[in-house]
C-alpha cells in the first residue's frame, strides 16, 4: 500500500513540475523551464512527456 501512494506522489510532483515548466515557456523563460524540466523523474508519466518536450525545445 505504502508503495501505491509513493508512486502516486511521485507521479503528482512530476506533473506539477511540468505544469510549471510549460508554464515558463509560455513566459519565454526557457532556461529556466529546462532547468526545470531536467529535474522531472522520467519513469513518471509526466517525465516521458518532458522529456519529449525537451528535445523539442533542443531542436528549436
Amino acid at each position: 500500500m505504502n508503495e501505491k501512494i509513493a508512486v502516486a506522489e511521485k507521479e503528482k510532483k512530476a506533473d506539477q513540475q511540468l505544469k510549471e515548466a510549460k508554464a515558463l515557456l509560455r513566459q519565454g523563460k526557457q532556461n529556466q523551464a529546462m532547468d526545470v524540466l531536467k529535474k522531472i523523474d522520467r519513469s513518471t508519466r509526466a517525465g516521458i512527456e518532458a522529456g519529449k518536450l525537451q528535445e523539442k525545445i533542443d531542436k528549436s
